[in-house]
């Protein structure tokens, strides 16, 4: 089963932006600023970033091990002479 990492990095881009809106909108003093809805917003940025980022890097791991496979099959077809 494989799974969408590009849907983890939307996940937490999405959680981020609604997490920086409340925010900005306690700043503006369009929401009445309270603990939990500070710490709520808070906790939404930070784990979308987290989520961003992890998404982010697993995608780079595939790329890497996908490229080292290859390479690795390069190498075995340059010791034998065979390319098809």
């Amino acid at each position: 089963m494989s799974f969408n990492y590009i849907k983890l990095i939307v996940y937490g881009l999405v959680m981020m932006l609604v997490g920086w809106v409340f925010i900005f909108l306690m700043v503006l003093k369009i929401l009445n600023s309270s603990v939990l809805l500070s710490f709520f917003s808070y906790g939404l940025a930070v784990c979308g970033l987290f989520l961003g980022n992890l998404g982010v890097l697993n995608i780079q791991k595939r790329r890497r091990n996908k490229q080292n496979y290859q390479n690795q099959n390069n190498l075995k077809h340059e010791k034998t002479g065979q390319y098809f």
